[in-house]
């Protein structure tokens, strides 16, 4: 297809920054009643446009929520490498998970053979 007519040099829209809500449960609901409704809604609809549009949104607001690094959450991700060090090898971001998750993980990873 490529580029409409008239699209060239043309100055794009500018878009206001909105605040971010902390509650990151609130952000998680949020999302899970988008992607309900983004079911329902037919396929190349403006309507799910829109919705696909403020899940994006969302998901950027909840990226730096989740990506914090507390001195918690650094510790786990050091004891998770030492017992599987393929996983930098393997580029895993492991920053992108909570603590509890990474808990969870350390636990299953504790007495388990290493995968290399």
């Amino acid at each position: 297809m490529g580029r409409h007519k008239g699209s060239k040099n043309k100055i794009k829209e500018i878009k206001e920054e909105k605040v971010v809500p902390f509650d990151i449960r609130e952000v998680k609901r949020q999302l899970r009643t988008l992607r309900k409704l983004k079911i329902d809604t037919a396929k190349g609809s403006e309507d799910r446009h829109d919705i696909c549009r403020k899940i994006r949104e969302l998901k950027k607001q909840l990226k730096p929520i989740i990506q914090e690094a507390t001195p918690e959450k650094q510790k786990l991700i050091d004891d998770i490498l030492k017992i599987r060090p393929e996983y930098n090898r393997l580029d895993m971001d492991l920053y992108k998970y909570t603590v509890e998750q990474l808990q969870k993980h350390f636990i299953y990873i504790k007495d388990r053979p290493r995968l290399i």
